[in-house]
């Protein structure tokens, strides 16, 4: 099998294409314009990553763990988002097609 850990890595454009990456961890990482493309993604663990114009399509993103990563912005259409765990801070970026603003 396929399994990565990542931490204080720069991952910057990064593609990740048709890949089983189950509970992988990603600590303290910039992965800024990356790409997850038909990725198993199910547990893994974005911890403090700057996911900054990052694309997420296609992804199975089951218990997830977003909640302390930033400049996160999904399609809740084009993924699926199962008990995925988020910030209320993050929430905006799960909106962003829908091109509304919000406030505190």
């Amino acid at each position: 099998g396929f399994h990565v850990d990542f931490q204080e890595f720069v991952l910057d454009y990064t593609v990740f294409l048709n890949r089983k990456l189950k509970k992988s961890h990603f600590i303290d990482c910039s992965l800024k314009e990356a790409y997850f493309l038909k990725c198993d993604l199910t547990g893994t663990a974005f911890k403090h990553c700057n996911l900054e114009l990052t694309k997420f399509e296609d992804n199975n993103l089951t218990q997830v763990d977003f909640a302390s990563s930033y400049n996160l912005e999904i399609n809740p259409d084009s993924n699926k988002l199962k008990k995925a765990r988020f910030s209320l801070e993050s929430l905006p970026g799960l909106l962003t097609k829908h091109d509304l603003i919000v406030s505190k």
